[in-house]
């Protein structure tokens, strides 16, 4: 600490952990709670990176044969469940295998899921002209104006809209990730 180069490598060593700060909270929470834990075996995470990986090659809907992989490797959960904040209840190897379960099938559904997302928001884009054109159609109805054919004729997309119309409703009311800022994965 007093040499310069001492005074360097401190600041450069402090420049570099406020960087992971901000860059990597979770990750260096996660470290914190290893240190806190006195988990000194990181490999857990990787083990389990592992179990996910191989279950998600298998029949995922299963929860069955995910349970029996998880008993198989219950002392490693149990070291995790501190971690996670699992409580004293709820450490069972059910807990975990519902987990797992989400996990693998989050990651074996995530680009079908981003996809999803995509469509919901081209059909929001698609209901605001929806709208407008269902509002015209009210304010000049038939009866009283001549209309053009194609005036009447059925908005392209709706058969589309109306299958997934009850998803917009659950994305707005619901806060989950389909909702408008895509804040939750």
């Amino acid at each position: 600490l007093k040499t310069t180069e001492g005074i360097e490598a401190i600041q450069s060593y402090s420049q570099e952990l406020k960087r992971l700060s901000y860059e990597h909270q979770l990750g260096l929470r996660l470290l914190y709670l290893f240190k806190r834990y006195e988990l000194a075996d990181f490999s857990i995470l990787q083990k389990i990176s592992d179990l996910v990986n191989n279950i998600s090659k298998e029949e995922l809907h299963d929860s069955k044969q995910i349970l029996v992989q998880v008993k198989l490797n219950y002392t490693m959960f149990e070291k995790l469940g501190q971690i996670v904040g699992i409580t004293a209840k709820q450490n069972n190897p059910n807990t975990y295998s519902k987990i797992i379960q989400h996990i693998a099938l989050m990651e074996k559904y995530k680009e079908s899921y981003f996809q999803f997302q995509r469509l919901l928001d081209s059909i929001k884009k698609w209901q605001e002209h929806y709208k407008t054109v269902e509002t015209l159609r009210e304010e000049y109805p038939a009866k009283t104006y001549k209309q053009p054919k194609t005036f009447r004729e059925k908005p392209p997309g709706l058969d589309i809209y109306t299958k997934y119309q009850p998803w917009l409703n659950l994305s707005r009311y619901k806060g989950h990730a389909l909702n408008d800022d895509h804040n939750e994965a």
